[in-house]
């Protein structure tokens, strides 16, 4: 088991990286990916439970409605495209909505259109911020790259001293195998590498004290995201949302962790910083 992680971190992380370091068309699509395959798995995890789920409709709207906000949010573009974003999530539930209204059968249509039009806020909307921080100037391309990598690397550390020294459990209900040393250690060493981290990219952004707050900040919210999807395998009765990476899982898990995480940090480079 542990060889398959190895080998599909070794491949994969490189790939990301040169995503981020390149941005454009070869970043739009790693996110385009992320998007589309995460909302894949969460109706897998829906039809699991027995509800009607969308297979292909709403992961591409999911997509769309990324793509949109990237545009109307765009440095180049957002003084001539700021009202797409807003128009974009009404043309998305209107689809839904209509499709209700041809099918005509109101039993169920609360839950039908919860479903499909909630995820993709969830997912499309949260994960569309990714796209928003590459794009901010001039430094888009180092806050991503700090992001990314100060999050693989608190997950490590959390996973890690969980697994040596775990012995209260955080979320008992929600994810048995997640502990309190886990999450202390995951804010102790996000600290660390985000001081570290911040002299290799960002040293004239940020304050040593910044980065620090930061690393405990976002080793806070990406433990609360992946408690969120724990949460909902958790009720689905499975351990991994897909099996696209061999020892990994699905895409929903590997980038479960920045579905809080990626908002909070880019509004806070946006109204706070």
């Amino acid at each position: 088991m542990l060889l398959p992680r190895v080998i599909t971190a070794i491949v994969g992380i490189p790939l990301v990286l040169l995503a981020i370091w390149y941005g454009g068309i070869p970043y739009l699509i790693l996110i385009g990916g992320v998007i589309f395959f995460s909302l894949r798995e969460f109706y897998f995890l829906a039809r699991i439970k027995g509800y009607p789920a969308s297979r292909y409709l709403s992961p591409v709207l999911g997509v769309f409605l990324s793509l949109v906000i990237f545009l109307s949010n765009s440095a180049y573009l957002a003084s001539r495209t700021s009202w797409l974003s807003p128009l974009s999530v009404i043309f998305i539930l209107w689809i839904f909505l209509l499709i209700e209204i041809v099918r005509q059968k109101p039993e169920n249509s609360i839950e039908r259109l919860s479903l499909a039009f909630w995820p993709i806020i969830f997912i499309g909307w949260s994960f569309s911020h990714l796209l928003l921080l590459r794009d901010i100037r001039p430094f888009g391309r180092e806050y991503t790259l700090f992001l990314f990598v100060l999050i693989w690397l608190l997950d490590t550390a959390a996973y890690a001293v969980g697994l040596t020294l775990g012995k209260r459990r955080l979320a008992p209900e929600i994810s048995p195998k997640k502990s309190v040393e886990g999450f202390l250690g995951a804010l102790v060493v996000a600290g660390v590498a985000a001081v570290i981290l911040r002299y290799f990219w960002l040293s004239t952004v940020f304050s040593v004290r910044e980065s620090l707050i930061l690393g405990v900040i976002i080793a806070t919210t990406s433990q609360i995201s992946d408690l969120a999807e724990s949460l909902l395998k958790r009720d689905a009765a499975v351990k991994d949302s897909g099996n696209i990476f061999p020892g990994h899982g699905g895409v929903f898990d590997r980038f479960d962790s920045f579905l809080l995480t990626a908002p909070v940090f880019y509004y806070y480079i946006l109204f706070i910083h």
